[in-house]
């Protein structure tokens, strides 16, 4: 009687790892379809079950794109932010060679509602800056940012044009404010009627909300800025470090 010989296959995660480094050190560029499925399965010896579960966390994670009746193709890379630094959008990616554009929406002189006069430490009758800009990677609208900053401490900010010049590098160079850390929380929101129409997506569409503060080398107490954006879940990825603690240290 004839044993069945059972076959090594590739696990997921293994294969995962190989497609990654496959799509890196290959000629490939973005748009280009990759291998078959069943070139794939023959060259790496994988399960057809595997693989195609593989090349949908790739999907997922934004390497491939799969176009039905069509295969995969190469994708454009998400933007990984991390969020344990202080790493400028446009720094990040002019890193990976490729482009930002920013559109300013709006640039005016407003009052603080109770939330900005706590944070800031203010007067209702204090000025603010809001700046509402839209951020556009390699022309396709990404980012809808809202910042705030006293005009008290920063006097005639309303004055550049930050459609010129990014804004932390306005900050330092007018007023010697050098980001030093920050805070922020992530969640999902759905877009209104009115962010779709700048987005080019449909009202109710899940995108990542982000809100929270920026500090200063000289000032830990009140920030030099308050911020919240929306952001394209297309376009980034967000990371974190995590560090083992031990027992007795939480």
């Amino acid at each position: 009687m004839n044993k069945k010989v059972k076959k090594n296959y590739m696990s997921k995660a293994e294969l995962v790892e190989r497609l990654v480094i496959y799509l890196k050190n290959s000629d490939l560029e973005v748009g280009d379809k990759i291998i078959s499925e069943r070139q794939i399965c023959q060259l790496w010896n994988v399960n057809r079950s595997t693989l195609r579960s593989a090349l949908r966390r790739l999907v997922q994670e934004g390497y491939l794109e799969a176009i039905q009746g069509k295969g995969y193709f190469v994708k454009k890379r998400k933007v990984n932010r991390n969020l344990q630094d202080l790493k400028s959008l446009q720094l990040i990616l002019e890193e990976q060679g490729r482009k930002l554009e920013t559109k300013v929406l709006s640039q005016e002189i407003i009052y603080p509602d109770k939330k900005l006069c706590k944070i800031f430490k203010v007067e209702k009758s204090n000025p603010i800056l809001e700046l509402v800009r839209i951020r556009y990677i390699d022309d396709k609208s990404a980012l809808l940012e809202y910042n705030y900053t006293d005009l008290k401490k920063c006097k005639d900010l309303e004055k550049i044009d930050f459609s010129t010049i990014p804004y932390y590098l306005a900050m330092e160079l007018k007023y010697n404010l050098i980001p030093n850390k920050g805070f922020q929380e992530i969640s999902l929101t759905e877009l209104r009627s009115d962010e779709a129409i700048i987005f080019g997506k449909c009202e109710g569409d899940n995108f990542i909300y982000m809100e929270g503060k920026t500090y200063d080398s000289k000032d830990d107490e009140i920030p030099m800025e308050v911020f919240k954006s929306l952001a394209d879940p297309e376009f980034f990825v967000f990371t974190s470090h995590m560090k083992f603690v031990k027992k007795g240290e939480n």
